[in-house]
C-alpha cells in the first residue's frame, strides 16, 4: 500500500522530546555479475509500493535511498530500519538485483572495472 505523505513520528511525542531518524543509501547490484545495476526505474515503483515515500530515488540510476520516520528511541529506529531494508530486498529481487549499503557511488571502481 503506497504512502504519499511525509513520514510522521509514531504517536504523539511529548513536547520537547528528541526524535531520531536515519537515511540510508543502497547500491542496486546485478545479482549475477556483482556490478552496479542501473535499475532504479524498475525497482523504485516496487519499493514505493512496499515502503511508500520512505523509498527515494538517488542521483545515480544504480542507487536508492530509504528514510525512516522520526522515532522516539533507538529500538524503534532499529525496528523500522530492519523493516525498510527487508522491503527493499523484496522490491529489488524480481529485477535480478540485490541491495548493498553504500554511502557513496563507487565511480572510481566502475571506471576501472569498465
Amino acid at each position: 500500500m503506497p504512502h504519499n505523505h511525509p513520514a510522521q513520528p509514531r504517536g504523539e511525542p511529548e513536547p520537547g522530546a528528541l526524535l531520531v531518524g536515519a537515511e540510508e543509501e543502497f547500491l542496486l547490484i546485478d545479482a549475477t555479475t556483482g556490478r552496479p545495476a542501473p535499475r532504479i526505474a524498475a525497482v523504485l515503483p516496487d519499493a514505493l509500493e512496499l515502503a511508500g515515500s520512505q523509498a527515494q530515488e538517488e542521483l545515480h540510476q544504480a542507487q536508492i535511498e530509504l528514510a525512516t520516520s522520526p522515532c522516539a528511541d533507538l529500538a524503534d529506529l532499529r525496528a523500522e530500519l530492519l523493516g525498510l531494508r527487508s522491503k527493499l530486498v523484496l522490491a529489488a529481487a524480481p529485477h535480478e538485483a540485490v541491495v548493498v549499503a553504500s554511502g557513496t557511488y563507487p565511480a572510481r571502481w566502475v571506471q576501472q572495472a569498465g
